[in-house]
């Protein structure tokens, strides 16, 4: 690259982190002058992550029949005075994860429940069954909705609420603990303190119509919640925003004219927290703005999350869709934005997720572009993603340049990781 190029980029990269800089100081101003502090998320962090309480949540009969049942609400008790009775002796947020957190036993007896409810063939059951066919969970745990569908969707939820107490409380380690892990000490006693009040006011004011996953779900979120993780929550609904032109000009886009569905760019997070956009991904961004210009995809989707470094206020997609609409003159409507992924199988996944959810075709390739070693990386990240995700989230990838891949959406990439509440 030539040095007025690299100069032009750089001044160009400067100059939008600085408009956002001021943007981003006069909407805090005014958000303190003019209103209180946006609330957390606690709905949409809980229905992303935990579909099955999402099913459940929104049905006035399922909600109905859980809330009834004798040997749930014998179980939430128990579980409530349990909680109660370790509160005042816990002086760590660790002993206190570990008092929240479901028992084996506990998720087993909740589990048969469940199950025995389903099987009597009651209300309950033609409910659900109607619930999760329309949320898709065939696609989600590969096969119909039966006993063992309820037995595999209830312990994900249940080990799911765990991990979150354990991390966002326990201080635990995550699986990138550079990157997700807790915001405070364990032993930091205003953390400690705020987390006991907000559990003794629950338990002490216990709804005795509260269903029986009340406590421990506003336990996890608050836990989420007091160590500012919101990110699963950012930029929802992911129709509107960023993507509401590109959305829109779905239905008018001759797919047959293309080649590929979109073009991929992978996520490059900066390191230093003073820097907006990489200059890998500005370079990426040039690439792909020169592909669309050939007639490659009809959009470009750019991939990444608020990721590195740790807590970063700067979203990646949201800085490349900038730096391809403002300073390439590649048209808004054609850029689509990926803005949860935090990891290389996450990028692949939720551009998958977004290709069924938006009506895209799902027979036309997706064309990946990242540098050649993180391109040679994602072309043999089959092993990663059956540890981290446990299916593949794409088919047939093949590699097509040094820089690009191509692939094919999967729709079990619909299922929910309710081990990742940061971008589950």
């Amino acid at each position: 690259m030539n040095y007025k190029k690299r100069l032009f980029r750089f001044l160009v990269i400067a100059i939008i982190g600085l408009l956002g800089i001021v943007d981003s100081a006069l909407a805090q101003e005014k958000s303190m002058s003019e209103s209180a502090p946006a609330a957390f998320p606690h709905q949409t962090v809980l229905y992303k992550t935990f579909n099955l309480l999402e099913v459940i949540d929104k049905s006035k009969v399922l909600k109905q029949e859980v809330a009834q049942n004798e040997v749930l609400k014998s179980i939430a008790k128990q579980y409530s005075e349990r909680v109660e009775g370790t509160l005042g002796g816990c002086k760590e947020a660790g002993c206190l994860a570990t008092a929240l957190k479901w028992s084996e036993t506990e998720i087993e007896a909740i589990n048969q429940e469940l199950q025995s409810m389903f099987s009597k063939g009651s209300l309950f059951k033609t409910a659900l069954t109607r619930a999760l066919q329309e949320e898709a969970y065939g696609l989600k745990y590969g096969g119909t909705v039966d006993t063992v569908m309820i037995r595999k969707a209830w312990r994900d939820t249940a080990l799911g609420l765990n991990h979150i107490l354990d991390v966002y409380m326990g201080g635990k380690g995550a699986r990138y603990p550079a990157i997700d892990s807790i915001s405070f000490k364990t032993t930091d006693q205003k953390f400690v303190q705020l987390i006991r009040q907000g559990i003794a006011a629950k338990v002490t004011g216990r709804d005795k119509k509260a269903v029986f996953y009340d406590l421990p779900v506003y336990a996890a979120l608050k836990a989420l919640e007091l160590n500012g993780r919101d990110e699963a929550a950012r930029y929802e609904p992911l129709a509107e925003g960023y993507n509401k032109k590109p959305y829109q000009a779905i239905k008018q886009t001759d797919w047959d004219s293309y080649p590929y569905s979109m073009i991929l760019v992978l996520g490059h997070g900066p390191e230093d927290p003073a820097i907006a956009l990489d200059a890998g991904a500005a370079h990426y961004c040039e690439v792909a703005a020169s592909m669309y210009r050939e007639g490659v995809a009809p959009f470009i989707v750019v991939s990444g999350g608020n990721v590195h470094p740790y807590k970063t206020p700067y979203n990646e997609a949201e800085e490349m869709k900038k730096y391809l609409v403002q300073a390439l003159g590649i048209p808004d409507e054609a850029v689509f934005i990926e803005p949860h992924a935090r990891h290389t199988t996450t990028n692949l996944r939720n551009v998958s997720r977004m290709i069924y959810r938006f009506n895209i075709p799902d027979h036309k390739p997706v064309l990946t572009l990242t540098n050649p070693a993180h391109s040679k990386y994602t072309l043999n990240i089959k092993d990663r993603c059956m540890q981290e995700l446990t299916y593949l989230p794409f088919r047939d990838m093949k590699k097509i340049s040094d820089e690009t891949n191509s692939f094919f959406p999967v729709a079990e990439s619909l299922r929910v990781n309710p081990y990742e509440p940061l971008d589950p």
